[in-house]
C-alpha cells in the first residue's frame, strides 16, 4: 500500500512540476508569468468573458492570485473590464485585441502539448483515465472535508 502511496503522489507532483516549467518557459516568450496562462486560456475560450470570481473556479487559483494576474494582464493591454461600473468585481473580464492574438498562441500552444503528452494514448483510455482520476479527487475532497477547512 505505501508503495501505491508514494508512487501515486510521485506521480502527480511531477505532471504539475512539468505542467508549470512548460508554462514558465512559453509565457517567458511572450513576456509574461506562468500564472497568466490560465487566465489568457480561459478569457480566449469564453469570448462572453469571466468574472473574476468565476476565473478564480475556472483556473483552481484563489482570489488574491486571480486579481494580481488580472491587474498585470491588464497593465500589459491583454484583457480589460468596464471601469464605469461601481462594482466592477461583478463585470466580465475580456481579451482585447492584443490579449486575443496571445491568447489564440496560448490556447494553440496547449493543445499542442496535450497532444504530444498523451501520444500513444487511445481516446477511450484517456477518457477512462479523467474518470478515474476525477473519481479520486472526489474521495480525497470527501475525506478532507471531515477534517473542516
Amino acid at each position: 500500500m505505501n508503495e501505491r502511496f508514494d508512487k501515486f503522489t510521485f506521480l502527480i507532483m511531477e505532471i504539475n512540476r512539468s505542467i508549470q516549467r512548460i508554462k514558465k518557459q512559453e509565457m517567458e516568450n511572450w513576456g509574461l508569468k506562468g500564472t497568466h496562462v490560465s487566465c489568457l486560456y480561459q478569457l480566449f475560450n469564453h469570448k462572453e468573458g469571466k468574472t473574476s470570481t468565476e476565473l478564480c473556479v475556472l483556473c483552481g487559483e484563489d482570489k488574491a492570485t486571480i486579481s494580481r494576474t488580472l491587474r498585470e494582464l491588464e497593465k500589459e493591454g491583454y484583457v480589460f473590464v468596464d471601469e464605469n461600473s461601481l462594482q466592477k468585481y461583478k463585470n466580465p473580464y475580456k481579451l482585447t485585441a492584443d490579449g486575443k492574438k496571445v491568447g489564440k498562441k496560448v490556447s494553440d500552444k496547449i493543445d499542442q502539448l496535450l497532444k504530444a503528452g498523451s501520444a500513444g494514448i487511445k481516446e477511450s483510455e484517456r477518457e477512462k483515465f479523467y474518470e478515474q482520476l476525477s473519481l479520486v479527487l472526489s474521495n480525497l475532497q470527501k475525506i478532507e472535508e471531515k477534517y473542516g477547512d
